[in-house]
C-alpha cells in the first residue's frame, strides 16, 4: 500500500495542480506537497497501529484497573504485552516519517524536474 502511495500522490498532485490550480504551484511545491501527505500517512499508520495493540492488549485487563494480576496473566497477554512494550517503530515513526519525508521530496523534486525538462526539449524539437 505504502509503494502505492509513494507513486500516487505525485501524480495526484501534479493533476490537481495542472486541472483545478492551473499550474499556480511549482515544482518545489508540489514535491513538498506530496513529502508532507506521504508523512501524515507515516504517522497516522503508526498512530493507528498503535491502537489497535494497546486495544488488544486492554482486552486481557478483566477488571479494567489499568494492571494485569493473577488470571488475567496468560501467554497470549504476555504476548501482546512484549507487543506493546517492545516495538519502539511507533515511538519513533514521526522521525523516521520526517527523515524519509524529506529523502522522498528530494526523489520527487528531481523526477518532476527530469520529466518537464524532457517535456520542453521534446516541444523545442517539434518545432
Amino acid at each position: 500500500m505504502i509503494i502505492t502511495l509513494l507513486i500516487l500522490f505525485p501524480i495526484l498532485v501534479n493533476l490537481t495542480n495542472k486541472k483545478v490550480l492551473k499550474s499556480r504551484l511549482g515544482k518545489v511545491a508540489e514535491a513538498s506537497i506530496s513529502a508532507i501527505l506521504l508523512y501524515g500517512v507515516i504517522v497516522l499508520s503508526s498512530f493507528v497501529v498503535d491502537w489497535q495493540i494497546q486495544k488488544e492488549l486492554s482486552a486481557f485487563d478483566l477488571n479494567n484497573d489499568g494492571v494485569f494480576s493473577g488470571a488475567e496473566i496468560t501467554p497470549r497477554q504476555e504476548e501482546a504485552f512484549n507487543r506493546v512494550m517492545r516495538d519502539t517503530g511507533r515511538t519513533f515513526a514521526p522521525i523516521t516519517g520526517a527523515v524519509f519525508s524529506i529523502v522522498y521530496f528530494f526523489v520527487v523534486w528531481i523526477i518532476i524536474s527530469k520529466v518537464s525538462w524532457f517535456g520542453k526539449k521534446n516541444e523545442s524539437n517539434n518545432t
